[in-house]
């Protein structure tokens, strides 16, 4: 029996709607680089990080000679392993017999040709995106962002709506409806073959007829689905989704599903980047005093939420971007999105991580297992996340940096074209969210929450308050948490609420019985950096104590934080601009906060 995706792929093939892509060619090239390198050559690649992650997967890297990874952030003695290859420390390498040295890096390119230099061991060093940008193909981030693709698709449109030669915008709107079609966009390739149809150009029957079969298999779709008579969960977890956002009017569907959900609308997460938040959501444990930091994957065992799932048959299915969230078990499938559409002949065919693909990649999963309830846990990465770049932009989109770069350098945009763009991303992943969640049943469990927020707002300030864009302020750590269960009645939390006890609240409800909420503060930890390029360029502007590490507490009406060698701070909200530690008038509020914090005390981060 065809998969869902593989009837897609047929009626597309039917109608020979197919076109090449950016990042195709950009990994053809990137391929090539790789595959020119003599294979006499003893090769190390620089950079242990997502940026190697992600070239592993477009490289043969085991047609070479491949020796080792340098990276500055492992210490000497330290033995670890990405992709079964050592890393080691540069100062290693004056004992390795390497020839060879690519940089595996975008935003360090050329401090680590400086640190080449220095060393000054003779070795060959290649960049990637010199060689790329020789070929005329100028990349403004890491080549496996989603951005080329999302780009293309504005300039397709931009191209089509100026143009005024009929064949060329024929050829122009032809080509932007492939390219939606591509990534499983249905709501503005419908949108574009609606006016395809109507400007009356030469596929106009073609597009007639495919449209047809497209209706046909949505209808089908939601027969099947209406059919399954599992307790089906799906939990979006947007990344950098604020609280304000879905509170504003940029996210009409959402805010619909709240009115008819349990909200919880002061719920506030416990770390600032996705794993750490998830594990501690998922755990009950937080980020330095459970120790967190330290692992890679948590066990099903560790999670109640997770052993809960397991108990009662579930099918977990976990689609996060990067790598795996959890140990392995045989009830746990785990879907590692790349950021890229298509990868090399070894690998199964991905169709990125766009929201649009990601819906459409659950969905089929959904369709294809019969047999099982099932858990979806989607990582929703690519739209609100930096670089801020969606499917559909009224003026062309910029690439935009994370709010750490922002402290010592301002965005080349104005600040209204910033936020339009950024609103604009807000709205795309609503409007995606709508479009798929009608196939769904109204029985299934739909869970909505960002995994932590981000401070955008205030980098246009003239003082740029380091606290609002660094530190634990509730613009990076305010976030929704909706969940809609078809035999629960709608109700809102408004009292503080930690995503530490997430789990333990959908097992409560999952279970039919009463919501115990354990305490009424929130609690933050936030582990030192391990990028020790962007830690010294924040130390640069007076950020150490932000790099270093932190703890915090937030109630109702204060929020307490305590630094890594660097002091504590007290703030009376909603004011988040002025410490008032030594205000006389706040020391017994200061004296309780400083009792929830029970291990003052920080770990020797490495």
């Amino acid at each position: 029996m065809l998969s869902l995706n593989d009837e897609m792929e047929l009626i597309l093939k039917k109608y020979n709607f197919n076109i090449s892509n950016m990042s195709t060619k950009i990994e053809k090239e990137i391929k090539n680089i790789w595959d020119s390198i003599s294979s006499d050559k003893n090769i190390a690649i620089w950079g242990a990080g997502d940026h190697t992650n992600e070239l592993m997967k477009v490289i043969n890297h085991n047609n070479k000679n491949l020796i080792c990874i340098i990276d500055k952030g492992v210490k000497r003695n330290d033995k670890r392993y990405l992709n079964s290859y050592p890393i080691y420390n540069p100062s290693k390498l004056n004992e390795l017999n390497i020839n060879t040295i690519l940089i595996s890096s975008f935003a360090y390119k050329e401090e680590i040709k400086k640190e080449i230099d220095f060393i000054n061991l003779g070795h060959q060093c290649i960049d990637i995106y010199e060689i790329l940008k020789q070929k005329g193909i100028i990349l403004e981030t890491p080549f496996y962002y989603d951005h080329p693709d999302y780009i293309e698709l504005y300039n397709e449109r931009m191209l089509y709506e100026i143009g005024t030669v009929p064949k060329e915008k024929e050829k122009h709107l032809y080509r932007l409806i492939i390219k939606y079609l591509q990534i499983r966009d249905f709501k503005y390739a419908l949108l574009f073959i609606d006016q395809y149809i109507k400007e009356g150009y030469s596929r106009k029957n073609d597009f007639i007829a495919f449209k047809k079969e497209l209706e046909e298999l949505f209808a089908n779709i939601k027969r099947e689905l209406s059919h399954r008579k599992h307790k089906d969960i799906i939990w979006f977890l947007i990344d950098s989704l604020r609280y304000k956002d879905v509170e504003g009017n940029n996210m009409p569907f959402i805010k619909d599903i709240s009115r008819e959900s349990i909200y919880f609308k002061n719920a506030f997460s416990t770390n600032l980047f996705t794993y750490m938040s998830v594990f501690s959501m998922l755990t009950q444990k937080l980020p330095i005093d459970g120790e967190l930091y330290k692992k890679d994957t948590i066990s099903a065992e560790e999670s109640e939420f997770l052993s809960f799932l397991i108990e009662n048959g579930y099918r977990i299915k976990s689609y996060i971007l990067g790598k795996e969230l959890f140990e392995p078990h045989s009830q746990i499938d785990q879907v590692k999105t790349k950021r890229r559409i298509v990868q090399n002949e070894e690998e199964e065919k991905s169709l990125g991580v766009f929201i649009s693909t990601l819906l459409w990649r659950s969905l089929c999963d959904f369709l294809q297992n019969k047999e099982e309830s099932i858990f979806s846990l989607l990582h929703i990465v690519g739209e609100i996340h930096k670089p801020h770049i969606c499917g559909y932009h009224q003026k062309k989109p910029m690439i935009h940096s994370g709010v750490e770069e922002y402290c010592y350098q301002k965005p080349e945009q104005n600040e209204e074209d910033f936020k339009a763009q950024f609103y604009e991303c807000i709205k795309y992943v609503d409007d995606q969210l709508k479009f798929y969640m009608d196939f769904y049943p109204e029985s299934i469990v739909t869970i909505i929450s960002g995994d932590h927020g981000q401070g955008l707002e205030n980098i246009f300030e003239p003082t740029n308050n380091l606290f609002l864009t660094l530190g634990c302020s509730d613009e990076r750590t305010h976030i929704p948490f909706i969940i809609n269960i078809s035999n629960q009645k709608p109700r809102c939390y408004r009292d503080i609420f930690s995503m530490k006890y997430a789990g333990k609240i959908l097992v409560e409800l999952l279970d039919s019985r009463e919501i115990i909420i354990e305490q009424d503060f929130a609690e933050f930890q936030f582990e030192a950096y391990f990028n020790r390029a962007l830690a010294n360029r924040l130390k640069e502007i007076g950020a150490e104590k932000f790099v270093k590490g932190f703890k915090g507490i937030r109630t109702s009406d204060y929020k307490y934080v305590v630094y890594n060698g660097h002091g504590e701070e007290l703030y009376q909200l909603p004011d988040e601009t002025r410490n008032i530690i030594d205000e006389v008038e706040h020391q017994a509020e200061l004296k309780e906060l400083q009792r929830k914090i029970l291990i003052r005390e920080f770990p020797k981060f490495k």
